[in-house]
C-alpha cells in the first residue's frame, strides 16, 4: 500500500470531519436535514477508513484474515447507504421504505458472500479477489446515486433552482468514482471522489435553501432582487398582495394568517411555476415573473383567480388576493418604470375591490 493513498485516505477523513464541524455549527439547517448530514459525513468517514484498513491487511499474515474480512465485509456493505443518506439529507425522509432497498439487497449479496465469495473473498493468504457478481453490487449503488439524483431533481423543482448543470456534474462525478475501481483496480479513488460529491451536496442544498423562504417555499426577497438586476428579456412582471390581510391576523391569529399565505403561495406556483419566476419579497407581498409565457399572463391571471376563488369557497376566511402587471421590453423601458406600472394596476385593482365592498 502506498505512501501516496495514505495520505489521500487521511486528507479524506480529515475533511469530513471538517464538514462534521461545519454541520454542527450550521444554526440555518433543520434539525432533520443536520441529522442526515452529520449521519453522511460519518459514514465516509468510517468507510474511509474501513477501504484503508482492507487494503493494509491484503496480502498480511494469514492470523489477520478475520480482521481483513471485517474490514472489507463493513466497506461494502456500507457503499449503497451513502447516496441513499444523501437523498435523505437534501431531500428528507419520505419513500423510506423505497430508499432502504437497494441498502437490503446489498447487505444480503455481502452475507451470501461471506460463505460464497460471489462479491468478495478472501483467500487463505489473506488476499482480497472480486467474485463473480461483484457488478451486481456495484449495480446497488448504481441504483442509490439514480435515486439520490431523481430526489434533488425533484427537490430542485420544488424550489424553483435551475442550476441543473451543477447538479449533473455532481452527480457525473459520483459515476467516475464507481468506474475507477472497475477500470483499474490500482486507482484507489474511487471513495475520495464520493466524498467530494457529498461536500458538494452540502453546497448544492445550502445554495438552494438560501434562496427560498421558508414559509412559502417561493424564492426570498434576496432572490426577487437579484433576479431584478439581471432582467434584460421581455418579461411579464406580475405583483400579488393579500387584501386585509392585518385584519386576518387580528381576528384569526397569526398561526392562520401563516397559513393563508402557505396555500395562496402554492396557487401561485401551481398557476405561474411553468412559466416564470415566483418570490415572496414582503409579507403579504409577492411577485411572478413570466418570461417564458408573456403572452399568457391574463389567461393565467384569471386561472389564478379562479382557484383563490374555490379556496375561499373551502375556507370563508380565506382572504381576496389583488393582482396587477406590466409587459416589461427592456429596450424601451427599465425594470422599475415597469414595476411600478404593476404597483399602479395593483392598487386600482385593490381600490375597485373597496369600491364594491369586497
Amino acid at each position: 500500500m502506498s505512501t501516496m493513498y495514505t495520505a489521500i485516505v487521511a486528507i479524506t477523513a480529515f475533511s469530513m470531519a471538517v464538514m462534521l464541524a461545519a454541520v454542527c455549527g450550521d444554526t440555518l439547517l433543520p434539525l432533520s436535514r443536520r441529522r442526515g448530514f452529520l449521519g453522511l459525513f460519518a459514514l465516509l468517514i468510517a468507510v474511509n477508513l474501513a477501504e484503508w484498513l482492507a487494503a493494509y491487511l491484503d496480502g498480511a499474515a494469514a492470523a489477520l484474515r478475520a480482521a481483513h474480512i471485517a474490514a472489507k465485509f463493513t466497506e461494502l456493505t456500507l457503499t449503497p447507504v451513502v447516496p441513499v443518506l444523501c437523498a435523505a439529507a437534501v431531500g428528507g425522509s419520505r419513500h423510506g421504505k423505497l430508499m432502504s432497498i437497494p441498502i437490503g439487497v446489498n447487505l444480503l449479496l455481502q452475507l451470501v458472500s461471506l460463505g460464497t465469495g460471489v462479491i468478495f473473498s478472501v483467500d487463505a493468504a489473506n488476499v482480497y479477489h472480486r467474485g463473480p457478481l461483484y457488478l451486481l453490487y456495484m449495480a446497488t449503488f448504481f441504483c442509490g446515486a439514480v435515486f439520490l439524483f431523481v430526489r434533488c431533481y425533484r427537490f430542485s423543482r420544488r424550489y424553483q433552482y435551475h442550476n441543473a448543470l451543477f447538479l449533473s456534474l455532481i452527480l457525473l462525478l459520483v459515476l467516475a468514482a464507481m468506474a475507477l475501481p472497475i477500470l483499474d483496480r490500482s486507482l484507489r479513488l474511487d471513495w475520495a471522489c464520493v466524498s467530494i460529491a457529498a461536500m458538494l451536496f452540502y453546497i448544492y442544498y445550502k445554495e438552494l435553501t438560501q434562496q427560498v423562504d421558508a414559509l412559502t417555499a417561493l424564492l426570498n426577497r434576496q432572490s426577487y432582487n437579484c433576479r431584478l438586476e439581471r432582467l434584460n428579456v421581455p418579461a411579464a412582471i406580475l405583483f400579488f398582495d393579500v387584501d386585509r390581510f392585518k385584519d386576518v391576523n387580528d381576528s384569526y391569529g397569526h398561526q392562520f394568517g401563516d397559513v393563508c399565505l402557505a396555500r395562496m403561495a402554492a396557487v401561485i406556483r401551481a398557476v405561474f411555476g411553468k412559466a416564470g419566476s415566483s418570490y415572496r419579497f414582503g409579507g403579504d407581498e409577492f411577485c411572478v415573473i413570466l418570461t417564458r409565457g408573456a403572452g399568457q399572463t391574463e389567461r393565467l391571471i384569471s386561472a389564478f383567480l379562479h382557484r383563490m376563488e374555490k379556496l375561499r369557497a373551502e375556507e370563508p376566511r380565506m382572504p381576496r388576493v389583488s393582482v396587477g402587471y406590466a409587459l416589461f421590453e427592456p429596450s424601451r423601458e427599465s425594470v422599475g418604470e415597469a414595476i411600478g406600472r404593476a404597483d399602479a394596476m395593483m392598487y386600482e385593482f385593490k381600490q375597485k375591490r373597496r369600491a364594491e365592498g369586497r
